[in-house]
């Protein structure tokens, strides 16, 4: 049994060694709040375009146990930093099966080889879809809370 965990384990780690240094796509920083304010950073895929959502808007995906699907549930205020650039946003995770076929190809598109890599072990048809609409009303650079 301890071998199949030890097995296990060093296969996860060689994918997620394998997809970090993949050079396609760009990744994003994506800070959820935590009860009390304090953020938690997660790096994520980001996709717009292409007829996926009002200009302004970006959808992320993640799995439906994920910790940070959890804390944006529990505060959908959230800020994402990509570009040098961090910007508030409302997120928004969506039960649609015709967003989420979009997004997984917007994804495939975007990062090729490294979302081949991560879908044969983790299955984009399980996927949530999370929009990001811009919140004009805070702003995140001058203020590390979500209010």
């Amino acid at each position: 049994m301890r071998a199949t965990v030890l097995a296990i384990g060093f296969l996860i780690g060689a994918l997620v060694l394998g997809v970090m240094l993949l050079p396609e796509g760009e990744v994003a920083t994506l800070s959820t709040f935590v009860e009390g304010g304090a953020p938690q950073e997660t790096a994520v895929w980001v996709v717009e375009g292409d007829g996926l959502g009002d200009a302004g808007e970006l959808f992320l995906r993640t799995g439906p146990r994920t910790a940070w699907l959890g804390r944006l549930r529990a505060n959908p205020a959230v800020k994402l930093a990509r570009g040098g650039e961090q910007r508030a946003y409302v997120a928004k995770p969506e039960d649609d099966a015709e967003l989420r076929s979009r997004v997984n190809l917007a994804m495939a598109d975007k990062y090729g080889l490294a979302d081949r890599v991560i879908s044969a072990f983790f299955d984009p048809a399980h996927a949530v879809p999370i929009r990001l609409v811009p919140d004009p009303t805070r702003k995140p650079a001058a203020d590390a809370s979500p209010h």
